[in-house]
Order: structure tokens, then sequence, then C-alpha cells
């Protein structure tokens, strides 16, 4: 298995190598957007380590990334270094391009909690419609597929909230609950 090497700025030497950028933070959290972009987009960000430094992290749309949520912060990015520079001498334009959702980790700084006295999944098994009950106000759900690819996310959900599950296919999803940094993963299954 091959493993990233652990960079604080982008250069030639981290061209076309598995890299690796810890502790970063957006310039402007706007600039991801999901799903946008004919080829995809890119994003500015600082890590806490060298804030001086601006790393900019490519999204290409034929990645799943590109219709992921806006990652929590702070984050790490692992990916392939490239750069995108047309004119001589080639100096700037250097980049990260993740491959997956897997290479942007946003537990840094998160704790895990334990919500399963305040939250109710029902039916489960599921066929139409999961109905989500909680005693708390989280910050967000999020839905995932068992191999972690992202389906949905809902901001500010509301303390009963009814998630469609029609057009999912068959098998075992994850509900992913946030709040203050604290985050509680539970199941489902669709039948």
């Amino acid at each position: 298995m091959l493993l990233p090497f652990s960079v604080d700025q982008l250069s030639e030497n981290t061209e076309s190598r598995l890299i690796r950028v810890n502790n970063l933070h957006f310039v402007n959290p706007a600039e991801w957007t999901t799903g946008m972009g004919a080829s995809g987009f890119n994003v500015r960000a600082v890590s806490d380590d060298h804030p001086l430094d601006t790393i900019s992290i490519r999204i290409d749309r034929d990645i799943e990334t590109y219709n992921a949520p806006v990652p929590s912060e702070p984050f790490n990015v692992t990916g392939l270094g490239g750069q995108f520079d047309a004119s001589s001498p080639y100096t700037s334009g250097y980049q990260i391009l993740p491959r997956y959702n897997a290479d942007i980790s946003t537990l840094t700084g998160v704790k895990a909690a334990d919500f399963s006295a305040q939250v109710q999944i029902s039916p489960n098994p599921v066929s139409d419609r999961l109905l989500v009950q909680t005693e708390v106000a989280f910050d967000r759900i999020l839905l995932f597929t068992a191999t972690g690819a992202w389906i949905k996310t809902l901001e500010n959900p509301s303390l009963s909230e009814q998630i469609s599950t029609r057009q999912l296919p068959e098998g075992m999803y994850f509900i992913r609950f946030e709040k203050d940094g604290a985050v509680w993963t539970s199941r489902f299954v669709k039948h």
C-alpha cells in the first residue's frame, strides 16, 4: 500500500506524488460549489501550520467528491500533486487532487458522541420514507451508502424529518448526525 507523503505546501516536488496536507481551513467555503462547474471546481485552503501558504484543491467532475457537501473544518486532504500552469517558466499553479471522498478527512477536531437515546429512526428496514425524530437540534444530518458515498445533507434539520428512500437501491445505509463538533452515526436498511 502506497502511503501519502505529508507536506505543508505544494511545489514541483509534490507533482505526480500521493501527498497529504493536514489541518486545513477554507479561505472561502463558498468556493466549494457542490455539483457545479463544467469540469469541476477549485477551492483554496490554508493550513494552521503555514497560514501564509494557500493550498489549491482541485475537485474534478469525474470523482464522487464533486457531488459531496462542503467538508467540516478543520480537515485533512490526501491526493495527487498536480500543476495547472500554461505559461513558462511553469513554476506556479500547484494543486492537490483528491481521488474520492475518503481522501478528505474531517475527523480532526471532531469528537464521537452517543445520541442513540435522543434519536429515533423508523421504520428500519424502510421502503419509502424514513422518519427521523430527535430531541436534539442537530447542525446537520447526512446520508451515506455502505461504501461511504455521500447521498444527501439536511442542514439545520427540524426535530422531525421525513426522508424519501424510494429512489435508493436495496441495501444498508449510514445516517450521520452532527452537533457542535460531535458526531454520531447509525445505520438503516432499505428494502
